[in-house]
């Protein structure tokens, strides 16, 4: 799935140095919970997608803008947790020099392997949109 990409900011190519890319600036949020939602409707699993069997999806800031924060720089974090009652839970931090900032949180109840799964193909998605086309 190396066409999946989720990126926090923004690049374009520097027109006095060719070969090179200028910061643009952050994503916002409405900007990166699209691409969050994108990217798991293209992660196939065995009865559907990502997306389909999510129980629910969970980006900061939907009530207060403020807790949504996307730093320059911020290194990606993905992982999954147990549900504080049932499930399983995937979240994605975003790590700065000083802090951690959390950006999604997303609830399964399917089995690990497929979560697993799932967290393996939003890492590769992250590390595309750092690294990958913009």
């Amino acid at each position: 799935m190396s066409e999946l990409a989720i990126a926090f900011e923004s690049w374009t190519l520097n027109p006095e140095k060719p070969g090179y890319v200028t910061f643009a600036g952050v994503k916002n949020r409405d900007q990166v919970e699209c691409q969050i939602h994108d990217a798991l409707k293209l992660i196939k699993l065995e009865n559907g997608t990502a997306y389909d069997h999510a129980e629910w999806v969970s980006v900061e800031g939907k009530y207060d803008p403020s807790e949504f924060t996307v730093v320059k720089n911020a290194r990606p974090i993905v992982f999954m947790r147990s549900g504080n009652s049932e499930g399983l839970i995937v979240e994605i931090l975003l790590q700065s020099a000083e802090s951690y900032f959390p950006i999604v949180r997303i609830k399964y109840l399917m089995g690990q392997t497929d979560v697993e799964m799932v967290v393996r193909e939003l890492y590769k998605a992250l590390e595309n949109g750092m690294y990958g086309e913009r």
